[in-house]
């Protein structure tokens, strides 16, 4: 059984584009799989030059190589704890959505449809995450539900966008910190497993900064419709560079228990 994705026209273009560079991305996989395999020679360290595209301009860091997010909790909260600055509506959301949890009543959530996590909510998963920098983009490579995303380098934001579970991504650096900004976020989206609010005016601010064998994302959520101010969170990578990404299947038969009216996404008129 296919996973239940439906792409609009529209989105036709970019996606096809995307899919060529994850395709080439995961070829690029399977052929370091296989050297790694005969060589048998050992794991290369984080900020080796042999770990991305020549054609990257030598002045901007190395980020490229295998990374796994460093604890964190399932849930993301702002720096310092507590909860984030929610309009009333949204709180509600997300209390009575844990209400439901705690009863066994099933809500709507995007990866039991084989949708896939998107941003940031794919940084709370534990799977290992292979980073690609080749000239123009650098490419996110997911081994939880194989996820991927482009950052496309030193590039406007589209003025107009299709709105999908993991958005549209420009990025640039500033000196030795990597700033990525993503629109087109949609309201199938979750800010994060526990069901935290995001909408089609979600747009997410990262800054990422490698320090020796980790990554820093500090990331800020900007949402005037669900959230009262913009709230800034974190993340810590540390550097596998030994592992390598594994086979993920989003498997037949996922059931996803739809709302009182018969509608998986009914939180938002």
């Amino acid at each position: 059984m296919r996973c239940p994705y439906r792409l609009s026209a529209v989105e036709n273009t970019e996606v096809k584009c995307q899919l060529i560079y994850g395709f080439v991305a995961a070829s690029s996989l399977v052929v370091m799989s296989l050297a790694g395999t005969v060589s048998a020679a050992p794991p290369a360290p984080a900020g080796d030059v042999r770990l991305r595209d020549s054609r990257v301009p030598a002045s901007e860091p190395n980020i490229s190589g295998v990374w796994q997010v460093a604890g964190g909790g399932l849930r993301i909260t702002p720096v310092g704890g507590g909860d984030p600055p929610w309009k009333p509506w949204a709180e509600k959301v997300f209390r009575d959505r844990a209400e439901d949890e705690v009863r066994g009543v099933t809500r709507w959530d995007p990866t039991g449809a084989c949708y896939g996590s998107g941003v940031p909510r794919i940084f709370t998963a534990g799977y290992l995450t292979e980073i690609i920098q080749i000239e123009g983009k650098i490419l996110w490579m997911y081994e939880s539900q194989h996820v991927w995303r482009v950052i496309h380098m030193n590039e406007k934001m589209p003025s107009k966008l299709e709105h999908n579970i993991r958005g549209y991504s420009v990025g640039r650096w500033e000196g030795d910190t990597l700033v990525v900004e993503t629109a087109g976020l949609s309201r199938m989206g979750q800010v994060d497993e526990r069901g935290t609010m995001m909408t089609d005016h979600t747009r997410l601010i990262e800054r990422i900064r490698r320090d020796g064998d980790q990554l820093e994302n500090t990331f800020t959520i900007i949402d005037p419709t669900a959230y009262n101010a913009p709230w800034t969170s974190r993340r810590v990578f540390r550097y596998v560079g030994n592992q390598r990404p594994a086979e993920y299947v989003c498997e037949e038969n996922n059931r996803n228990v739809p709302g009182p009216d018969g509608k998986f996404i009914t939180i938002l008129n």
